[in-house]
């Protein structure tokens, strides 16, 4: 990946935070896709191969 960059993270409770969470869960899928198109095939092939080795998705808990 080229460079670093931050994510903000916001909690929010109480009225509307149904929406706030939505909108957070869209940016976080808008952030990774922006990361992994910055990724080559040999590093892609490499994220895939850990994620199946620790079965594990992008999707959220």
């Amino acid at each position: 990946m080229t460079g670093v960059q931050h994510m903000e993270i916001v909690f929010h409770t109480g009225k509307d935070s149904e929406q706030s969470l939505r909108q957070f869960a869209e940016k976080r899928a808008e952030f990774l896709t922006r990361e992994l198109r910055d990724l080559n095939a040999e590093e892609l092939k490499a994220l895939l191969s850990t994620l199946k080795e620790d079965h594990r998705t992008f999707e959220q808990k």
